[in-house]
């Protein structure tokens, strides 16, 4: 129901929460009880998968906020950070320097596990 854009804004949501509840066998509603048009809406989104926006993004925005989480995921580790985006050790780098990107305490950020 998230990734579904509801162009009929809160009454589309209110419509369909309200047949999912009258239609549901059950004490759950499942995506099954929902119309159609979300149903279809939904499938295929999973992992990674990003539904642009009808007013469009700035790349280079999300391109920061996913680093930025890596690198808090993984302690500012380099290595690991660059693991978790699917990235080698050097463009990682590259996208730290180009985005001034540093550890909120002000510590270089680890090139290692240290493991």
């Amino acid at each position: 129901m998230h990734d579904y854009a509801w162009p009929g804004n809160v009454r589309q949501l209110e419509s369909a929460i309200e047949r999912a509840i009258l239609l549901c066998e059950g004490d759950m509603i499942t995506p099954e009880d929902l119309p159609t048009e979300v149903q279809q809406e939904t499938k295929g989104i999973g992992p990674g998968a990003f539904k642009l926006p009808p007013e469009g993004i700035s790349f280079e925005e999300v391109e920061k906020n996913l680093i930025l989480q890596a690198m808090d995921q993984t302690d500012y580790n380099i290595t690991k950070a660059a693991k978790l985006l699917g990235l080698t050790f050097r463009t990682l780098q590259y996208r730290l320097e180009k985005f001034g990107i540093r550890r909120p305490d002000g510590k270089a950020a680890e090139a290692e596990s240290g493991d």
